[in-house]
């Protein structure tokens, strides 16, 4: 379990037990942490996130909770925000993870790089886009940091984009070549 208090990106893993009547029950602080709303989802299909009025409870159930008995589940919140920002594109998908597509010029590299500093995923880019799948939990307070490199051991940081609001299902395409022209942004 993971909360991120910077961008209240949340997480958390556990196995589900249909012996179990009761709903799941998630306590989270809506007026500060989610004044905008939220997107919560499950990496399993059939699961329902509801607010218990104006409480600030959810919970979760899942439409037919003997398939999914003894399954490892894993449940994102994050802000609802706008994600189109310069450089980026992102659309939803029915992946259970997130897919981070990168195009843009050679000479390029684009670090993923976790919430403990340490790189997550690193991608040469050629001609072609290329794509990545990254669970949700390991993009938590993460970022994208573009690379040009000059010769094949010197790297020089040129351009970074968080992706703290990313949740299951988001398919991002990253535009090298537009995001290293605009200033540094949140997603």
């Amino acid at each position: 379990m993971f909360f991120h208090t910077k961008d209240a990106s949340f997480t958390c893993s556990f196995e589900f037990d249909a012996k179990i009547s009761a709903p799941t029950e998630i306590y989270i602080y809506f007026d500060l942490h989610y004044p905008d709303g939220y997107v919560a989802k499950a990496d399993i299909d059939g699961f329902r996130f509801e607010r218990v009025g104006q409480t600030n409870y959810m919970t979760l159930k899942h439409d037919d909770p003997k398939s999914v008995n003894g399954k490892i589940v894993t449940i994102a919140i994050t802000r609802k925000v706008d994600l189109s920002i310069a450089g980026l594109e992102v659309k939803e998908s029915d992946n259970k993870h997130i897919n981070v597509e990168v195009s843009g010029k050679k000479d390029t590299v684009l670090k993923l790089i976790g919430r403990d500093q340490e790189p997550i995923r690193t991608i040469s880019l050629t001609e072609d886009p290329i794509t990545v799948s990254v669970s949700p939990a390991d993009l938590q307070a993460a970022e994208a940091v573009l690379y040009t490199s000059a010769f094949y051991f010197f790297e020089s940081e040129v351009s970074r984009i968080s992706l703290q609001h990313l949740n299951f299902g988001h398919h991002v395409t990253i535009n090298a070549g537009e995001a290293l022209s605009q200033p540094q942004e949140e997603l």
